[in-house]
């Protein structure tokens, strides 16, 4: 993202902007609301993620985030997820579809309040080296 704000800067409207990431971004993502489709599992668990990485951009303790547009659009992004959300959970089509809808708008009103939860830390960073995990995979202990 830091890249994209940097070739905006340099190539102006000819480059790919932090703006339209955003915005592509959430029309592919939640394009369910736009088409009034129901979303699948897949499709729910993916606005969920969407909805915390976002999260995680607007309560990073990074300069680069806090000091550019990223925290702004990423702001925007769920102020407008909550509002097209709220107004497709009147008219959905079924009761788990109506849930996912209220759900993804209390959400949404948690992140922009600043009461959501930090998301975990991915489970990549915890896992233990490929040296370590390797380690002993062809040790020579079965061939006595």
């Amino acid at each position: 993202m830091k890249r994209l704000s940097e070739q905006a800067a340099l190539q102006g409207k000819k480059a790919y902007s932090l703006s339209e990431l955003f915005v592509d971004s959430k029309k592919m993502i939640f394009r369910e609301l736009d088409l009034h489709t129901v979303p699948d599992p897949y499709r729910r668990n993916l606005h969920r993620a969407f909805l915390d990485k976002l999260a995680s951009l607007l309560t990073m303790d990074n300069m680069d985030v806090s000091q550019s547009d990223i925290s702004s659009l990423a702001r925007l992004t769920v102020s407008q997820v909550k509002m097209a959300a709220t107004r497709e959970s009147a008219t959905a089509a079924d009761a788990t579809t109506k849930a996912h809808y209220l759900d993804l708008a209390q959400r949404a009103t948690l992140i922009l309040s600043g009461e959501y939860p930090k998301p975990a830390s991915p489970l990549i960073g915890r896992m233990p080296s490929f040296e370590l995990q390797m380690k002993g995979c062809w040790d020579n202990s079965l061939e006595e």
